[in-house]
């Protein structure tokens, strides 16, 4: 009734298991003007029922993100693909010299090959181990606005 109306409301979710609600994941797959939407859960993963395409379209979808510790590594390697990757660039460098002599000659020939290797690679940009072992004062956040993923400690 408030979505037809037009009528600005928030709807807070404070640990309610998604995936089995189809009406709930209309509502919170869809972008309103007049509807923000708060999940809360202490394993958001779980919540949706380990369903991967539903869990991205509500971060797809979402303003904030804030990440804070998890017990499981299953949620915590889901977390760690949904923040994303960067190229990493290695770099390995190998050289060999050698000395010989040749048949007849009395000085001896000296050769060197030296070469550099890149390769590039997709590495996480959180590792699921750095969420596991987060403390229960530490967190991530993402922001969509500034696209800008930042990782905070409360002081309390």
């Amino acid at each position: 009734m408030l979505l037809k109306n037009r009528e600005y409301f928030t709807l807070v979710l404070d640990d309610i298991t998604i995936e089995n609600n189809p009406s709930l994941i209309q509502l919170i797959s869809g972008i309103y003007d007049n509807c923000h939407i708060a999940i809360l859960s202490s394993d958001l993963f779980a919540s949706v029922n380990g369903n991967d395409k539903l869990m991205y379209t509500l971060l797809g979808n979402s303003c904030e993100n804030i990440v804070m510790q998890h017990g499981s590594n299953i949620s915590a390697d889901a977390w760690s693909k949904a923040i994303g990757y960067y190229e990493k660039i290695e770099t390995s460098t190998n050289s060999s010299y050698g000395k010989s002599r040749g048949g007849l000659s009395l000085f001896p020939t000296y050769n060197s090959n030296e070469g550099i290797n890149y390769s590039v690679k997709q590495d996480a940009i959180v590792k699921p181990e750095q969420i596991l072992r987060m403390q229960l004062n530490e967190m991530y956040v993402y922001d969509k606005k500034s696209n800008s993923l930042s990782h905070k400690t409360i002081l309390y």
